[in-house]
């Protein structure tokens, strides 16, 4: 396994994986961006801020799609470490853009498929995720560490999130976490959890947008709306949390590759002390 900080290594080299554009343009904005192009077949943005060389991985929504692209591109060359971004629903009480550093992810036990994802937890990096934590804390005191859990379906409402909370304890929740992370952890690569609160606790979301992840249900989808106008004014509302979270998001990796520059370049840490 290669360690995060080496005196040997000039540049620390890391992928990061999102699933939708959105995400995958929040995490872009901290970069400076040297080549969008594709690898296996993954849409990806290859960038660097300072000593930080970056790949942004958008694997799509769920997962089955995270784990076929983390199967077919973190072996085509080495890495320092892999970070699940993007957005969360929240599983206890906080804000938009909330911060969530995960200590620990696993695909829901009640609704697991062996095909899927492995069932025992993945454990976060501990030195990695310390460092992002520290970084989240500083921006946000009201940031979130805990246990993520990831399911294969979009969770609609207050009360399916509660409950699931109840069962689980986790802080937050997402579709591709723990399939990326066992990919990551078959290959031996160091793996942190980091993404921003897109929707609250106790929300009901306006549709039941799992009908939009399958080609053969997006009339439903379109039905469904053109049946209740008003969600329309809900999905907007979803749309600015969207945004904010993506800020939030876009903040934190500037400042995290910031970090990551400084523990590769003592000197400059002293120049600046």
């Amino acid at each position: 396994m290669r360690p995060f900080v080496s005196s040997e290594v000039s540049q620390v080299k890391l992928a990061i994986f999102t699933a939708t554009r959105w995400e995958y343009q929040a995490v872009q904005e901290a970069l400076t961006v040297d080549q969008t192009t594709t690898k296996a077949g993954v849409r990806c943005t290859i960038g660097h801020r300072g000593q930080a060389k970056v790949s942004v991985f958008q694997s799509g929504i769920g997962p089955q799609k995270a784990k076929a692209t983390a199967q077919s591109v973190l072996g085509l060359e080495p890495w320092d470490f892999v970070v699940s971004s993007g957005f969360a629903g929240a599983l206890v009480p906080c804000s938009i853009g909330t911060i969530v550093v995960g200590d620990e992810v696993v695909m829901d036990e009640a609704i697991i498929n062996a095909d899927t994802v492995e069932q025992s937890p993945i454990v976060c990096d501990d030195i990695i995720r310390t460092q992002a934590w520290q970084v989240a804390s500083s921006i946000d005191p009201g940031s979130q560490s805990g246990y993520v859990v990831s399911l294969p379906r979009i969770i609609g409402t207050g009360a399916e999130k509660k409950a699931l909370a109840a069962r689980t304890h986790a802080v937050a929740l997402d579709m591709e976490s723990a399939s990326l992370g066992s990919v990551a952890h078959t290959q031996q690569i160091p793996f942190i959890v980091v993404r921003t609160i897109s929707d609250l606790f106790d929300e009901d979301l306006p549709i039941d947008f799992n009908l939009f992840l399958h080609p053969g249900d997006w009339m439903k989808g379109v039905s469904m709306i053109v049946r209740n106008p008003s969600s329309l004014i809900q999905i907007l509302h979803l749309r600015k949390q969207m945004l904010e979270a993506s800020r939030s998001l876009t903040l934190f990796f500037q400042i995290f590759l910031d970090e990551i520059e400084q523990a590769h370049n003592p000197q400059k840490v002293a120049s600046t002390c």
